[in-house]
């Protein structure tokens, strides 16, 4: 007797909508000896275009941390709510790669392609900074209701003097586009993008304009 075969697929965004169209869940067959259920992976992504370059950085270095927020923003669960506001994980969905880990990075792209800061890196890479930004998710799920729901993003940003030791500018960022079509994980991952791209692109002018009033001081 042979028995079902578990495989990963890893898909971007909008690529596997036909594939999850039966509900939260998935199961498909992949053409094997029997149904299979594909644990799908989702990457969680900015969808913006490339900013435009100022002429000049407004400081030398910038360092990006990701702190820990929503319990689920450092798992690979790719998360919905239940009716009465629980929380619960797609079956046979995940994502790709922590958002914990997506979020700098998809800020650092952002800020290297704007020449905000001469160097922008994280946290424990070999570069000096006398600025830092700490990036934490507060929520990140699929707010399933009412149908077909909303993707839900909210993060709070704070930028530090590191020769100061001191804080000069925190704000809280947020955002959730609905869902197009069905309740589906593909939709959600979609909408949960899109939330992305919109808290960044409240994030990047934000940052900037902290960043020249704590250089004017």
């Amino acid at each position: 007797m042979t028995r079902p075969v578990t495989r990963r697929v890893v898909l971007g965004a909008g690529l596997v909508q036909a594939l999850s169209a039966g509900g939260l869940g998935g199961c498909v067959s992949l053409g094997l000896d029997g149904p299979t259920q594909a644990q799908l992976q989702y990457r969680w992504r900015d969808l913006g275009p490339p900013p435009s370059r100022r002429e000049r950085p407004l400081v030398h270095a910038l360092l990006l941390q990701a702190m820990p927020g929503a319990p689920a923003a450092d798992t690979l669960n790719l998360v919905y709510t239940r009716e009465g506001g629980a929380l619960a994980t797609y079956q046979y969905a995940r994502w790709a790669e922590r958002p914990l880990r997506v979020l700098p990075r998809a800020l650092q792209q952002r800020l290297e392609v704007r020449g905000s800061a001469g160097v922008t890196a994280l946290l424990g890479d070999p570069q000096q900074a006398d600025w830092l930004l700490t990036l934490t998710i507060d929520e990140l799920h699929h707010a399933s209701l009412p149908a077909p729901g909303r993707g839900r993003l909210a993060v709070t940003a704070e930028l530090y003097d590191r020769r100061a030791r001191q804080r000069v500018a925190r704000r809280s960022f947020s955002a959730e586009p609905p869902l197009s079509g069905e309740a589906t994980a593909a939709a959600a991952v979609q909408a949960l993008s899109q939330a992305l791209t919109q808290v960044l692109d409240a994030m990047l002018p934000w940052l900037e304009d902290a960043l020249a009033a704590a250089g004017q001081r």
